[in-house]
């Protein structure tokens, strides 16, 4: 179809609430994103002015890292805008198809964002609605900040959205959520947020069964400590994500300049302390161990030879489309470490048994003539030494204690001590992670509603004594 001078394919490349973007080209043949907004919503003069006030912003933003704007026009009483066609895909896809980041990588990212943020912010402009899915990593690997549709100009009192809060859930900051006035802090919080998502590979507010529930989480919970859910996080990054996400704005950094400079030095530590030796491919073709079989693809896997302070390892990683099983465990795009000297006297290490697609065994001789034959072959390496992308944490759900709380109630509602014994395991059952930490057992919500019970436990058996007693 056509919309004014663009040809627009026919399916829409995104949705939101108000419109969708087309993908379409110009006279000239490029690429461009058109924002649509509908009919039904350009009848609404502060809906209409939001979308022009989203213009003038682009209009004033040159930086790399922000998405350009091209133009923006009225057909058929829709209202459009055209902009840059970012290539890529969002950190949300990215970290779905990755799993979570390493630490070298997401600070690369986080400081390419800070720099486009921290310009908006010179401009006098707070995003509002900083998340994943409004964040682009291009095919090269730069970012791309978007959607500046619900930005606030603290230069123009004027427009205004009542008693909406606004900002998506479980990524806005505890005064956003509470409706206070926010700054560029408010960012700095939900892009700490985002730093959780990338460092772990889930949300650190997880979205209740409705919002005023989900802001009631953000407002009084305490925020997750990542190492829970990725123990490779080191000290440092954990230290940083804290106060970029400290529910008091003053005890958070104060410019996304404060908040880059501690991760670019952050990075330096890391780099120090690992290094990244040989890394060897498996495959059908033109891989370092060729293995001739239906089953196995073309790019198998490939298996690096680490070391990192006091511990010396193998990082397999399966990249195929039937996977691999290392000691009996399933691997499938995704990494597993295989510790051969963990810095202790006296270790014994036996090779694991590795089977290609589950049936086809890979010798661990072979291994070993591949990393010596890569090792005769390679350069002298660099004084620099980069380390290497950390495996997939291991990540928690917490459970449901539905069926506890149901007991519970009950016998708080019969006075009996059963509902006040349940009621107190139930807040205070954890589970135990491999490294040590440990991480509630229940969902917060079921843990809260316990803790009630427990408490209601007690009073009816008060009550319930006096009565008899009586």
């Amino acid at each position: 179809m056509r919309i004014s001078i663009y040809n627009v394919k026919d399916e829409p490349i995104g949705c939101g609430g108000m419109g969708q973007v087309y993908l379409g080209t110009d006279s000239k043949g490029n690429l461009v994103a058109i924002k649509e907004m509908l009919a039904q919503y350009v009848t609404d003069s502060h809906l209409r002015a939001r979308f022009h006030q989203e213009v003038e912003i682009l209009n004033r933003l040159e930086h790399p890292s922000i998405v350009r704007m091209y133009g923006s026009f009225e057909e058929r009483g829709n209202l459009y805008l055209v902009m840059e066609y970012v290539e890529g895909e969002t950190i949300e896809q990215y970290v779905k198809r990755h799993g979570a980041t390493h630490e070298d990588e997401v600070i690369r990212m986080l400081c390419e964002i800070l720099s486009a943020l921290g310009y908006a912010h010179q401009q006098g402009y707070v995003h509002r609605d900083i998340k994943p899915s409004n964040i682009m990593v291009r095919p090269q690997g730069d970012i791309c900040l978007l959607d500046f549709g619900i930005a606030k100009d603290v230069n123009n009192s004027g427009l205004t959205v009542g008693q909406i809060t606004i900002g998506t859930d479980g990524y806005m900051s505890p005064e956003q959520a509470e409706g206070y006035n926010i700054d560029c802090r408010s960012d700095i919080y939900s892009l700490g947020c985002v730093l959780f998502y990338m460092l772990t590979g889930r949300h650190a507010i997880q979205k209740q069964s409705n919002d005023y529930a989900t802001r009631m989480t953000i407002i009084t919970n305490d925020f997750p400590p990542a190492k829970h859910y990725n123990p490779h996080i080191s000290d440092n990054i954990q230290r940083i994500l804290d106060r970029a996400t400290n529910k008091n704005m003053l005890q958070r950094f104060q410019s996304c300049r404060e908040f880059e400079l501690e991760l670019s030095s952050s990075k330096t530590t890391v780099s120090e302390n690992n290094f990244h030796e040989n890394s060897i491919s498996i495959g059908k073709q033109n891989c370092d161990i060729v293995v001739q079989h239906p089953k196995v693809s073309r790019y198998h896997a490939d298996i690096a030879k680490i070391s990192v302070t006091r511990r010396s390892y193998y990082r397999f990683t399966d990249r195929s489309t039937n996977g691999t099983v290392i000691n009996g465990e399933k691997v499938h795009n995704r990494q597993i470490d295989i510790t051969y000297w963990n810095g202790l006297p006296g270790n014994t290490w036996k090779p694991p048994t590795i089977l290609l697609a589950g049936e086809i065994e890979l010798k661990w001789e072979a291994i070993e003539e591949a990393f010596k034959k890569k090792q005769n072959a390679a350069p002298p390496a660099p004084a620099s030494r980069t380390s290497p992308p950390s495996p997939p944490p291991p990540v928690y759900e917490p459970q449901s204690a539905a069926g506890w709380l149901v007991a519970i109630y009950i016998f708080a509602v019969l006075g009996g001590l059963l509902g006040l014994a349940f009621g107190i395991l139930i807040y205070n059952s954890k589970v135990t992670f491999a490294d040590g930490k440990k991480a509630p057992k229940y969902k917060q919500s079921h843990r809260s509603a316990a803790l009630m019970g427990a408490i209601l436990s007690a009073v009816s058996m008060i009550i319930w004594k006096f009565a008899i007693n009586s």
